[in-house]
């Protein structure tokens, strides 16, 4: 390229896009790797190059939303949204300046609050809408009916701990939906309530040919030890005597 000319460029017709609350041709996307696990949480990095010396305000991308989207060669968008959780700026070339983006859900931001207090005579539904409250709230599918408990402390921990331990103990996991307009947190208690997923081919000879279409390539299965059971107990002055215990199996 001569020197002192002008890289212009667009994003608009790759099958992967970035946006994030600056103007769409900011970036361009080079590479998207993450996971995300039932139950747990999800991480998207994604590579971007943008031209270099484009004054980049860090304080108007971090800590808000963006999402990826990838066109499948089917003509079908897939959305990774998130907030902006990291974002660096990396060694660049003549021509651009290398960025880097993390996306993460706003459900890790109840990680960054540690705290003790006490709810009373409300319902684990009722306490997690509440919990939950802070980042946006959250769609709940759940069929058990849950009573209202007397009392239920979170005591010196992260809202986002305080809310994993209750969700584990009235056996309730979550996903996340993603869309071009942000992601949504489902609650529930019964995984075969989810909607299926289209069928993926599994190659393990796959060799790069011109074959286009999604595919595993790897597949890994594994084991290991758990818990095959969960005892409570408690006391009480009025009820002195009488065992206050439960047991609980999962389902096998």
């Amino acid at each position: 390229m001569e020197a002192g000319a002008v890289v212009h460029f667009s994003q608009m017709n790759s099958p992967l896009q970035l946006f994030t609350p600056l103007p769409p041709d900011t970036f361009l996307p080079t590479r998207l790797t993450g996971n995300e696990r039932l139950g747990g949480s999800y991480s998207f990095t994604i590579e971007a190059l943008a031209v270099r010396g484009t004054p980049i305000p860090f304080g108007k991308v971090l800590g808000l939303p963006g999402f990826a989207q990838v066109t499948t060669p089917g003509g079908l968008d897939r959305y990774f949204s998130g907030i902006i959780w990291e974002f660096a700026k990396k060694d660049g070339d003549k021509e651009f300046d290398r960025y880097s983006v993390v996306l993460r859900p706003g459900l890790d931001r109840l990680g960054l609050v540690k705290r003790t207090r006490l709810f009373q005579d409300l319902s684990v539904l009722q306490i997690l809408q509440k919990v939950l409250e802070p980042v946006g709230g959250a769609e709940f599918k759940l069929i058990r009916l849950l009573l209202p408990r007397a009392y239920c402390v979170q005591y010196q921990e992260t809202d986002l701990e305080f809310f994993l331990r209750l969700c584990s103990e009235e056996g309730i996991t979550h996903y996340w939906l993603h869309l071009s307009t942000g992601h949504t947190l489902v609650l529930t208690d019964d995984t075969t309530s989810t909607r299926p997923l289209q069928t993926i081919h599994f190659d393990p000879n796959f060799s790069g040919t011109v074959d286009d279409r999604p595919r595993f390539v790897t597949w890994n299965f594994s084991q290991s030890l758990a818990p095959s059971s969960m005892q409570v107990a408690d006391s009480h002055f009025q009820l002195a005597g009488m065992r206050l215990d439960g047991e609980g199996r999962p389902p096998v």
